[in-house]
């Protein structure tokens, strides 16, 4: 999913690279002897000089090739769009092209954003408070009212890459945004609010911030995390890391993120299996917990977020997912809406 590839390590184990190493260790020992003390300090030089010129060459090579491939996945999410619109004319839902009115309730944070001394921090809370849901479709699925539309978010690590190899955070900024597409079913009345990683022991930088209360990091109230994922359908679900999902007022929201948005079949199934998902809560026993509707608070902590997303599963890592929450920018008193990880450890034994 990254545009921006890693530079091999100069120390990579390879024989052409052996060969360099060997020819720059002989140059530092015998070069005193062989050409002496002039000679040596210009052989380094021009090696130092070697290097720089490699480097630039190579960030240079791959702001292009970010460039290429955001120009091309531009054209792919305008493809995806496209379909929404010809699905929902077909099938006589609802399309909106854009809607600030859903950004603003799911990440986009109202805040004027001066000229700041660092343009990092500008053009990041800038993105945020300029945030625009897109592709819009609403539908309804299992019957329950179902709405689908993608969030221009951020690579925060194509964003890095790029910023200290082009030196423009605007540049870097376009060429590391990506697509996370949400998917929200309207429940019937609000709940107290429960993420699906309350089914797992987790780990992760903003969970060791947080220092939420035990039992409280993924839910309002334990006891109705409990009635919840007693049901084995919904702690199944919860227990799939490419499918996570919160509840939150009378929102049930799961987001998938991919440098195109999500092509319209995959897109649809989701809307199918979450409306499926909500016709599964144990809606006999829940009037105890019913709340009344209300806007999420904005700035949200990671641990209020209506917004995670797979993210990866590797031998290091393991099992991870991010949380999308609003991250303050220095001391701007300005927002990001940035991704903090979440490593899935084991399931729990109980909940």
């Amino acid at each position: 999913m990254s545009r921006v590839s890693r530079r091999p390590h100069p120390l990579k184990r390879t024989p052409y690279n052996q060969i360099v190493a060997a020819l720059i260790v002989a140059t530092l020992f015998l070069g005193p002897v062989l050409m002496g003390g002039i000679a040596t300090v210009v052989a380094i030089g021009l090696w130092v000089v070697a290097l720089i010129v490699s480097g630039q060459v190579y960030a240079e090579r791959q702001v292009r090739k970010a460039a290429r491939a955001r120009v091309e996945d531009e054209r792919w999410h305008d493809r995806v769009l496209d379909e929404r619109e010809a699905r929902a004319e077909a099938e006589g839902m609802e399309y909106e092209e854009q809607s600030q009115e859903l950004a603003a309730r799911f990440g986009r944070m109202e805040q004027h954003v001066p000229r700041l001394s660092d343009p990092r921090h500008e053009a990041r809370a800038r993105h945020t408070s300029d945030l625009t849901a897109e592709g819009v479709l609403h539908m309804t699925r299992n019957g329950y009212p179902v709405t689908l539309f993608d969030l221009e978010v951020v690579n925060e690590r194509d964003m890095h890459e790029l910023r200290r190899r082009s030196g423009g955070p605007q540049q870097a900024l376009r060429y590391a945004t990506e697509y996370l597409t949400v998917c929200a079913v309207t429940l019937p009345y609000a709940l107290p609010y429960l993420s699906s990683f309350h089914a797992w022991e987790c780990d992760g930088p903003d969970m060791r911030k947080e220092k939420r209360p035990e039992g409280l990091d993924h839910t309002d109230d334990p006891r109705y995390a409990a009635l919840m994922l007693s049901v084995p359908a919904l702690r199944e679900a919860a227990w799939d890391v490419r499918f996570p999902w919160t509840v939150s007022g009378d929102q049930l929201v799961t987001a998938a993120r991919s440098s195109t948005g999500l092509a319209l079949g995959e897109a649809l199934d989701r809307a199918a299996a979450l409306s499926a998902l909500a016709a599964g809560f144990p809606w006999d026993r829940l009037d105890a917990f019913r709340g009344t509707a209300r806007q999420w608070p904005a700035p949200w902590p990671p641990h209020r977020t209506p917004l995670s997303s797979y993210a990866n599963h590797d031998d290091v890592l393991g099992t991870w997912a991010h949380r999308w929450a609003h991250r303050p920018m220095g001391t701007s008193g300005l927002y990001a809406l940035d991704a903090g990880g979440v490593w899935f450890l084991r399931r729990r034994g109980h909940v």
